[in-house]
């Protein structure tokens, strides 16, 4: 049913005075008066253009003039048509019902955080917006042995690859692997795996060095290729024990190194001893 020959005008009335709360000398009607906007129809088929371009007459140092509508006064035009697609949106069409409107229903509406989001996102001004009208009431959720908040925080905060560790293939250099591998443990937020004096110091460090654990043995099996450093990763397979593992392969790689130096030393020392006559290691020489 169309509205009657007097109930557009009636309508924007409405909306001005009841629903935009506009004074009657208010600059806003003014401007509306001055482009010629009489109705309901006028109101809500401006372009943006023509909302941006809003200006009223006054009379300025005894001439009249074009006096812009500040931003935030004009603005409330664009909202209110934004509320006309809302209320079609959500099955609740304002037909020919512009008088039932009220300042309650559009203020609330213009603060309903979906819509402000809708405006930060819009392409070309436009706000592309679809309420939820009736939303779930919140649960509490479910926290599994995987799905705790630290176990979510660990999973979310760093973005870890196991790609980017080094390769360990040969017992020799591996200062330099060791050095690159711990960097990598840094970057990755595992640090505590390659410190043998960490001790977890609060609840949260306790329940999210389970998955670090798993990532970091997930990265030391393929990782680590040498005949002594896989049994040390094995060593503690069962257990799931990084930190362990990586220590053993410390505390091998520091035996092998002072086996090294010691041969290295005795072979000098045989070198440069004639008579034959000297028993005992390198470092009682």
């Amino acid at each position: 049913m169309p509205l009657t020959k007097s109930q557009p005008a009636q309508a924007l009335e409405h909306i001005l005075t009841n629903v935009f709360d506009l004074e009657a000398k208010d600059p806003l009607r003014a401007a509306l008066r001055d482009n010629g906007f009489v109705d309901i129809y006028d109101l809500v088929n401006m372009e943006r253009k023509h909302v941006e371009d809003l200006a009223y007459l006054d009379e300025v140092d005894g001439t009249q003039q074009r006096i812009p509508i500040p931003w935030g006064k004009r603005e409330i035009i664009n909202v209110f048509r934004d509320y006309i697609i809302y209320r079609h949106e959500i099955n609740e069409p304002i037909g020919i019902n512009w008088t039932d409107i009220t300042m309650e229903q559009f203020n609330k509406f213009r603060i309903d955080p979906s819509y402000l989001r809708a405006r930060l996102l819009a392409k070309d001004g436009v706000p592309v917006f679809k309420p939820v009208t009736n939303p779930p009431a919140p649960t509490t959720p479910v926290m599994t042995n995987d799905c705790t908040p630290a176990n979510q925080l660990f999973q979310k905060e760093i973005e870890r690859d196991q790609s980017l560790f080094p390769i360990l293939k040969t017992e020799q250099p591996h200062d330099s692997w060791h050095r690159k591998f711990e960097i990598q443990a840094h970057a990755q937020g595992v640090a505590h795996v390659v410190d043998n004096k960490h001790s977890p110091s609060n609840p949260d460090e306790k329940e999210v060095s389970q998955p670090i654990q798993t990532f970091m043995d997930a990265v030391l099996e393929p990782k680590v290729q040498t005949a002594k450093g896989k049994e040390a990763v094995q060593k503690h397979e069962a257990t799931k024990d990084s930190p362990a593992a990586y220590t053993d392969l410390v505390e091998h790689h520091k035996k092998s190194t002072a086996a090294d130096i010691e041969a290295r030393k005795g072979n000098i020392i045989t070198a440069t001893i004639s008579d034959g006559k000297f028993k005992g290691t390198a470092s009682e020489f």
